[in-house]
């Protein structure tokens, strides 16, 4: 997600975003065709202005990069 025409930043927007939706919400971007393996990739439908459905995932198993490493509060908290 780009700064919104009110410029709130990224992270912002997914809050507002899942407090409307009570939703889920993920940022992604657009990755050229030949760095895709080295992302996860997602298929999405658009859903409304700058926003989409997610219709499919698959997640990265390379070990090409490091992991990330994740505030505590994002491993218990956050993964289901």
């Amino acid at each position: 997600m780009q700064p919104g025409p009110g410029g709130d930043p990224v992270l912002k927007q997914m809050v507002d975003l899942h407090n409307r939706q009570h939703a889920s919400v993920l940022a992604v971007q657009e990755v050229p065709r030949e760095e895709t393996s080295a992302y996860g990739i997602v298929s999405s439908t658009p859903r409304a202005e700058r926003t989409s459905r997610i219709t499919g995932m698959v997640e990265n198993r390379s070990r090409k990069r490091p992991r990330p490493r994740w505030p505590w509060w994002a491993a218990t908290c956050c993964r289901r």
